[in-house]
């Protein structure tokens, strides 16, 4: 037999080879068992990219989408109970334990914030974070103003909060209003009752999530002289509640 006669006859020998090989390396770039998470490029108010959200969906497979209440983050497009909500929702598969509800932005005289970190302590633990070097101040005098950030992350259904000075127009007696301006994300699934404690990932995306929605609002509503901090600080523990 010659030489070109057995090349020929091993060349479809070669070529199926070469089929398994080129199917075998598909597999293994494209995967088909691994979930695949499809995240929203920007979200809340073209605020918040792919990156602050991963770590809240997890390892979970499916589509995750952000609404917002309100056009803008402006006094003008504001709800009619003051507040500023993006809703995630989850399409696809099982819904991430710690996706919570999204973000919320909420305008509050320090009495009403100093209410509802109190609601928040009447129902399970609440542990003060530090943002930080972030000042701000809500203008006027008495005890009724403050300056300066206050941040909590609160065990029942588990809530991180930031707050900072703002002045602001009340929607509801149409005045000029010396207060605070709340940032809150929950990240349980079930946000209205005990829930385990998120792992730190989640809880840390929290702070970089309220901290950017922060800068954005500050800046956007707008509430004068705050500043705050470039980054979010490490959240301590969670089992250090108590």
């Amino acid at each position: 037999m010659s030489a070109p006669t057995r090349r020929r006859r091993r060349l479809p020998f070669v070529v199926a080879a070469l089929a398994v090989v080129v199917a075998a390396a598909v597999v293994l770039a494209v995967r088909p068992w691994q979930t695949v998470t499809n995240l929203p490029a920007q979200a809340c108010w073209g605020v918040l990219t792919a990156d602050d959200l991963r770590p809240l969906a997890g390892q979970s497979g499916g589509t995750m989408s952000a609404a917002t209440t309100t056009t803008s983050l402006q006094p003008a497009s504001q709800a009619t109970d003051g507040g500023y909500h993006c809703v995630l929702s989850w399409q696809g598969g099982q819904a991430p334990a710690n996706l919570g509800n999204g973000p919320t932005i909420a305008l509050y005289t320090a009495a009403q914030l100093h209410q509802a970190q109190a609601l928040d302590a009447s129902r399970g633990a609440v542990q003060p974070l530090s943002f930080g070097g972030g000042t701000g101040t809500s203008g006027g005098t008495g005890s009724g103003t403050n300056t300066g950030l206050i941040a909590w992350q609160a065990a029942y259904g588990y809530t991180l909060d930031l707050a900072f000075p703002c002045t602001y127009h009340d929607p509801f007696s149409g005045q000029v209003t010396h207060g605070y301006a709340r940032v809150s994300v929950d990240a349980a699934a079930n946000p209205s009752g005990d829930s385990p404690a998120p792992p730190s990932d989640v809880r840390q995306a929290d702070a970089g999530i309220v901290l950017k929605l922060a800068k954005a609002f500050a800046q956007q509503y707008p509430c004068g002289g705050v500043t705050l901090p470039a980054v979010a600080p490490s959240v301590p523990a969670y089992q250090t509640i108590s």
